[in-house]
């Protein structure tokens, strides 16, 4: 038997357990809400402290984003829109200061990209010869001479697996 608690509905009650009783300490025993009251308002105010701040405006758009495919997804799911408790335990997490973070991170690199590097690591060059090729993604400069050392290096290191390979095969599979 659901007994009734002054100050809870009984959708609140029969959520109880779901909420793990924390619903107690958000309520002020009237029914209604504490300081926390989660509106469009105080939920913009927690992005954006300034009103010239890019990132915070961005990462509040990030946000509304979240909480639209959050209703979409409701509804999908469930085939009705989300009544204002289950939508307040979505924001609930959503305005934590963990997942603001996390939004105002990707809202930074989306305003402010990293600049790309403007030289590469490696040059472009044959693999296996050391040789310069003029491909057209290959960066423009001018051909450096070849490094005759590592192109022996590699040739030998070659060299070597071929022998290793045909040994072993004659070894392991070839019968006389």
């Amino acid at each position: 038997m659901i007994r009734h608690l002054p100050g809870r509905s009984q959708r609140g009650q029969a959520l109880g357990d779901a909420t793990g009783g924390n619903e107690d300490r958000m309520t002020d025993g009237t029914g209604g809400r504490n300081a926390a009251k989660l509106d469009e308002a105080s939920v913009l105010a927690r992005f954006v402290p300034d009103t010239s701040d890019a990132v915070g405006h961005v990462a509040y758009a990030l946000h509304r984003g979240a909480l639209m495919a959050f209703r979409q997804e409701f509804h999908a799911r469930h085939a009705r829109s989300p009544d204002a408790v289950e939508e307040e335990a979505f924001l609930v997490g959503e305005v934590s200061d963990a997942r603001i973070a996390a939004y105002r991170t990707s809202a930074s690199g989306i305003v402010m990209p990293a600049a790309a590097s403007g030289t590469p690591k490696r040059k472009a060059r044959w693999p296996w010869f050391g040789m310069w090729i003029d491909a057209p993604m290959a960066p423009s400069g001018q051909p450096e001479a070849i490094n005759w050392r590592g192109l022996f290096t590699r040739l030998i290191v070659l060299l070597l697996a071929v022998i290793t390979t045909a040994i072993l095969l004659r070894v392991l599979f070839v019968k006389s």
